[in-house]
């Protein structure tokens, strides 16, 4: 009799436990949903066919939605070929920012770089993307 009562709080228990974590993933994901305050007006750009040695830019522009300040922390290209500008002040709501990149273009192929973007209250960054094929 001892043996089954204590089997019950066990799974009693273990379903509890299994209720609160589901509970918090699902609030974490929400509070990650409403964090994310920036839209964007392309995440990815196709540059197509470009000539090798000739560098090409991209300006990224997005919007704060939310009701406080969006400020970017961070801005850096997966390589050394890719470089970056971006809004470094304070962006109200309802305000615009940018992010400029270049590729130098200096390899013939195709190409797909990424620009991470990190924000004051983002849980994970934003990924900016450049493709494209660099002729001779």
């Amino acid at each position: 009799m001892k043996k089954k009562i204590i089997l019950g709080i066990a799974l009693a228990l273990a379903f509890v436990t299994e209720s609160v974590a589901q509970n918090t993933q699902q609030t974490n994901m929400e509070a990650f949903v409403s964090n994310n305050k920036l839209k964007w007006n392309e995440t990815q750009h196709q540059f197509g066919e470009i000539k090798k040695g000739v560098p090409v830019t991209i300006t990224f522009e997005f919007t704060n939605t939310g009701n406080t300040d969006a400020v970017l922390t961070n801005v850096q290209g997966s390589c050394g070929c890719t470089t970056t500008d971006y809004t470094h002040e304070a962006i109200k709501p309802g305000q615009k920012g940018k992010i400029t990149a270049t590729y130098n273009a200096a390899n013939a192929g195709s190409f797909s770089k990424t620009i991470t973007v990190t924000t004051q209250d983002t849980s994970s960054p934003i990924i900016l993307t450049l493709v494209g094929v660099v002729k001779e």
